[in-house]
């Protein structure tokens, strides 16, 4: 099950539970007393963590609201999206040698597999 689904079913079990207690007519079989100084001193606490914020945020991210991932094969051309600023790449000089340098691949252009795979002869 994912994410969402636990925090569907999380809320559809409080949602639940509140609806049970509401119908009954029972009393609790312990009564907590009433804490007016601790829960004020707990609501200042949570306001400065700042968890007001966080919270949604942190749902948000684990209900899944982020991109979404694509798998792409092994050996299969890409396209670049935007520009990949300062990459590292393998040059092939004209004397056959490679060189590492550093460049910028702009958008639009393809990354293709090395059909040699890197296995030398």
């Amino acid at each position: 099950m994912n994410v969402a689904g636990q925090i569907v079913v999380g809320v559809l079990l409080g949602l639940l539970a509140y609806w049970v207690k509401t119908r009954s007519d029972a009393t609790a079989s312990v009564v907590q007393p009433q804490r007016p100084a601790l829960r004020e001193r707990l609501r200042a606490l949570v306001k400065r963590a700042g968890w007001g914020a966080a919270l949604p945020l942190l749902a948000a991210w684990l209900a899944g609201c982020t991109s979404p991932t694509v798998y792409v094969p092994a050996g299969e051309p890409v396209r670049i999206a935007v520009t990949i600023k300062r990459a590292t790449v393998d040059v092939m000089l004209p004397t056959g040698q490679t060189s590492r340098r550093t460049m910028n691949i702009p958008a639009g252009w393809y990354a293709l597999p090395d059909p040699d795979d890197g296995k030398t002869n």
